[in-house]
């Protein structure tokens, strides 16, 4: 009976922990709505309304060889890789509001997890799943970041990997 009643003020003290370090998004169903309107410009190549997304010092991180850069180079970047493409999308993934509550990352933020597929003029298909966090504020993003894994994507486009050597 004392284990059982241990057991349970261990899984109370658990519960109230992680309820104190919750914060609720308070703009979330706003920002969601946005990144929607983001994701929805940038699937049919509205680059104009894709940048109304982000605040006017937005930075890129994680985006193919760089490792960071400002979005409107990102837009412009993303614009003329189109064109090696016939066709070029993302699914309607998973969004998630957050609210940091301190530290480094304090504010809100949109988490999304999603495929980006696309098909090559030669008629061959790059597909891969990817995450990405914004950074909101006031209902813009002032940082995305990309996160994927680039090897696959290579591999879909024709390159081989070769594992070093071993001693």
């Amino acid at each position: 009976m004392r284990n059982l009643f241990f057991l349970a003020a261990l899984l109370c003290a658990a519960v109230n922990i992680a309820a104190a370090q919750t914060v609720s998004h308070p703009n979330a169903q706003r920002d969601i709505d946005n990144f929607k309107a983001a994701r929805t410009a940038w699937n049919s190549g509205d680059w104009a309304a894709y940048l109304t997304f982000f605040t006017a010092d937005a930075m890129a991180y994680g985006v193919g060889p760089q490792d960071s850069m400002k979005v409107v180079d990102l837009v412009a970047s993303q614009k003329a890789s189109r064109d090696k493409y016939a066709s070029v999308k993302v699914g309607n993934g998973a969004i998630l509001p957050v609210n940091v509550a301190e530290g480094g990352l304090k504010g809100d933020w949109i988490l999304e997890w999603n495929q980006h597929t696309a098909v090559r003029k030669d008629g061959g298909k790059e597909s891969f799943r990817y995450h990405i966090s914004c950074q909101m504020v006031d209902g813009k993003c002032r940082r995305i970041t990309y996160y994927y894994n680039e090897a696959p994507v290579m591999r879909q486009q024709g390159w081989e990997f070769t594992p070093p050597k071993s001693n």
